[in-house]
């Protein structure tokens, strides 16, 4: 009886929205009131700056970018989308992934700014993985992607994608310079193989599988500094069955609920089955920005220092972005 209670209380503050409520407040605390004052009244502007942004077309390329996107953070997916195709000077095919949030309005705006890309919702996306999963019977599969809004970043790309190579993008990243690194799909190196890349990660070792078990589980050595704001991955390099395998393993689980560093943990373990490696020290997590010449930059972790950072940066590159015609030696050339 008092189990049952408990859980009605929890799902009645979930539902009024008590536990992001109190979130909010515990990050507005990191602020100080001229902080705060930018962030309220200044920072909304600088994003929806990108309303006057030109439209690139985004229907085709050898790379795809694939982004699983809020409807919060649309003009933040705006200006990372935007900034990687800028720096890159290439044409790429561009898939949005709705996590169940996106209005209209948003997907409009992007249609606007991205001419030809495609927008899968999550109704369509749900219909078909849920399908194929239960053809296929992975359950387990099934399991974390119906429980983990994360883990539609996991699997959705590969089943949406056209192309031999994709980079996974989260919206809370910046591009400052041309991305060479994530570029360069040259197969003449000594192992004869691209190899899948991805940002490294400073911190200790976060993954929800002890690093004791992980290489037995995977049956492979795991890197292990992994960090999932830009990863380039050849398509086909996920295998769901042996997904399926890693979730039958308890540590994939927290008390028999999905833990919260499961889709971080299995894209660590499949990028590590074939040639792989970390992204250069010029792409770099907002924490551990010291300045010097960056490529990108990923705003995670600390609410503070991320938004300050991203900021910072955003009106640095904002110039050259927004006024293409005045800088023809960066500027790419988007008549396709």
């Amino acid at each position: 009886m008092l189990d049952r209670k408990r859980k009605m209380l929890r799902k009645i503050l979930r539902t009024v929205g008590l536990g992001r409520l109190l979130l909010y407040l515990k990050h507005l605390m990191l602020f100080n009131p001229k902080e705060l004052y930018f962030i309220h009244f200044k920072f909304r502007r600088l994003l929806l700056k990108a309303r006057n942004l030109k439209p690139i077309p985004c229907d085709q390329g050898e790379l795809e970018i694939h982004m699983l996107l809020r409807n919060d953070d649309i003009y933040s997916a705006a200006w990372a989308i935007y900034s990687l195709i800028f720096f890159s000077r290439v044409k790429f095919r561009l898939v949005i992934h709705d996590d169940g949030t996106i209005k209209k309005k948003g997907e409009e705006f992007l249609g606007r700014l991205f001419p030809g890309y495609e927008f899968v919702s999550r109704t369509l996306a749900d219909l078909r993985m849920n399908s194929f999963f239960s053809e296929k019977k992975l359950t387990g599969c099934k399991r974390l992607r119906d429980g983990h809004i994360f883990a539609l970043k996991l699997f959705d790309p590969f089943f949406f994608s056209k192309s031999k190579w994709i980079v996974v993008l989260d919206s809370d990243i910046l591009f400052y310079a041309k991305p060479h690194e994530l570029l360069t799909l040259d197969e003449s190196g000594v192992s004869g193989q691209v190899p899948n890349l991805y940002m490294y990660d400073p911190n200790p070792y976060y993954y929800c599988v002890p690093e004791d078990q992980i290489d037995e589980m995977a049956k492979v050595r795991v890197c292990r500094n992994f960090n999932p704001g830009i990863i380039r991955v050849r398509n086909g390099s996920v295998d769901l069955d042996r997904i399926e395998r890693y979730l039958s393993h308890s540590q994939i689980w927290f008390d028999k609920m999905i833990s919260y560093f499961s889709e971080l943990t299995i894209w660590a373990m499949e990028l590590s089955q074939g040639a792989h490696r970390a992204l250069g020290k010029e792409y770099v997590l907002a924490a551990f920005d010291n300045g010097g010449s960056l490529t990108a930059g990923h705003f995670c972790g600390n609410p503070r220092i991320k938004t300050i950072t991203y900021a910072k940066k955003l009106m640095e590159i904002q110039p050259m972005l927004l006024d293409r015609e005045n800088n023809p030696e960066i500027a790419p050339d988007f008549t396709f």
